[in-house]
């Protein structure tokens, strides 16, 4: 099965061969790795790994599934003025917030449309908007459904109707987040991060198959005991709507060969047979 029908499959909640898989590294891990001849120079790491998400294989032919990353209302807002400055404009200017907001829109649609116009048309659009921290949402709840829920509800509606699939990326503990994520119609969550949402594997057999999960593997597992790696991913990807990723960039310490073999078996134990 190629890439991008596999992870069509996910998104969708039917069952592929195996889960999908990648990751992201830190800049200096793959710098590092080329120049001990580990990695080559001329091909794309994503292409080396054989990873099934691309975050540059928009053109035609290419069998990799294609993301266009694109920053959400409040991303783009608090890479304005600053987190801080964010959030105190969100307590205390909910007016001025809320068009702010609805301006954004018109810069996520308008993106996505240059691509498209150059024959760049990706398969899914990646959203990055971090709303959390470790212990929870930077805000209440009642303050995401009044203030952003309907413009990342209108979001992904817009994407929908464009056949595209739309992930939700934001670091932190998202539980108190998901079930509004699900309402608004998004296709994904990443990256779920472990620290953060210790009860995954509860977390995701409650909301069945509304969602696809990315993630929620801690980075600091490469350090440990694989088999802890292997043992979880064979519990997440059942019902189908989990995609493998560390809930981190691959550090610059990490060894070549170890995450290479690691990647062999985590393609074995993500099979469905």
């Amino acid at each position: 099965m190629q890439a991008k029908e596999r992870i069509k499959k996910i998104f969708k909640h039917e069952q592929p061969d195996r889960i999908g898989i990648f990751d992201f590294f830190d800049e200096i891990t793959i710098i590092n790795w080329q120049k001990q001849a580990l990695l080559p120079t001329n091909i794309d790491i994503s292409e080396y790994f054989d990873f099934d998400l691309d975050f540059k294989a928009y053109k035609p032919g290419k069998n990799k599934f294609a993301m266009l990353a694109l920053n959400g209302p409040f991303q783009q807002m608090a890479a304005k003025c600053g987190l801080q400055q964010a959030l105190i404009d969100l307590a205390r200017e909910p007016q001025q917030v809320k068009e702010f907001f609805k301006n954004s829109l018109n810069n996520i649609f308008s993106e996505y449309k240059k691509h498209k116009e150059k024959g760049l048309r990706p398969d899914g659009i990646w959203l990055y908007e971090d709303i959390a921290y470790d212990n929870g949402l930077y805000f209440s709840e009642e303050k995401y459904k009044n203030s952003l829920f309907d413009f990342h509800k209108e979001i992904s509606l817009f994407f929908e109707n464009e056949g595209l699939f739309t992930v939700f990326h934001c670091d932190g503990n998202i539980e108190k987040l998901l079930l509004f994520l699900i309402k608004a119609g998004f296709s994904g969550t990443h990256p779920v991060q472990e620290s953060c949402n210790p009860n995954i594997l509860r977390i995701k057999k409650d909301c069945t198959n509304a969602i696809t999960f990315m993630g929620a593997v801690s980075i600091g597992r490469l350090k440990g005991y694989h088999q802890d790696i292997i043992e979880k991913i064979e519990a997440l990807k059942e019902n189908a709507n989990y995609i493998f990723c560390f809930d981190g960039p691959i550090p610059q310490d990490t060894e070549f060969n170890i995450y290479k073999d690691l990647l062999t078996q985590i393609h074995e134990a993500g099979a469905y047979r």
